[in-house]
This record gives structure tokens, C-alpha cells and sequence, in this order.
């Protein structure tokens, strides 16, 4: 089985909350969104020979696995805003867990003043 650090299970759950509160977001991803970056992520880390998920992996994959289960609000749409935007932002502005594995930054505990954002 391929193992998932509690930091980067947390990291991921971050970013989907990021997404789930944007303002141009009107339904994020759902648990099963949640659940399929997870095992999207440990597909990826089995591929590249690793019993391990790195950060690495929900960064790459996210994208890809919860574009497709965010609906925009009608005004973002009319913007021109597509949900990978707002995913790729998600990423962008949550911190990375430090986790010894190839990670390129700490991340406060989850329970911070700034809630794992930068």
C-alpha cells in the first residue's frame, strides 16, 4: 500500500478548502473530489516507484482531478475564469508540508491564525 502522511493528507484537504472558499466558486470539491486526489496521488507515487506520497504529487495532480468538480459562479464565468485558474491559485497560495521527502517548504499546523495559508 502506498502511504499518505498525515501532512500531506492535510496539505491536500488545504487546497481543496481554498478552492471550495473562493468567491468565484459556487460548489468545490466534494469528499469524493477529495477522494479521488488521494488515490490519484498514490497511483502517481506507484508509478514512480515510491510507497510514499509527496507533496509533489497532489501539486501535480490537482489540477487535473478537482477542475472538473468545481462549478463557477455565473459572474466568473462571464469573466472568463476557468476552475483550473482557481485550482492552480489554490495551489499557489497554500504552503507546502516539511516533511523530509522532498518537500520545499513548512507549513504552519493546521490549527494556525493564518489557517495553512500563506
Amino acid at each position: 500500500s502506498i502511504h499518505v502522511e498525515e501532512k500531506v493528507t492535510g496539505y491536500m484537504l488545504d487546497i481543496i478548502e481554498a478552492v471550495r472558499t473562493n468567491r468565484a466558486v459556487r460548489l468545490g470539491g466534494s469528499p469524493r473530489a477529495s477522494l479521488a486526489l488521494y488515490r490519484c496521488a498514490q497511483a502517481r507515487a506507484a508509478i514512480h516507484g515510491r510507497d510514499f506520497v509527496l507533496p509533489d504529487d497532489i501539486k501535480e495532480l490537482a489540477a487535473h482531478v478537482l477542475s472538473r468538480r468545481v462549478l463557477l459562479t455565473p459572474d466568473a464565468r462571464l469573466r472568463g475564469t476557468q476552475a483550473e485558474d482557481i485550482v492552480e491559485a489554490a495551489i499557489e497560495d497554500v504552503r507546502v508540508p516539511l516533511d523530509g521527502k522532498g518537500a520545499d517548504r513548512g507549513r504552519a499546523d493546521r490549527g494556525s491564525a493564518d489557517g495553512g495559508h500563506a
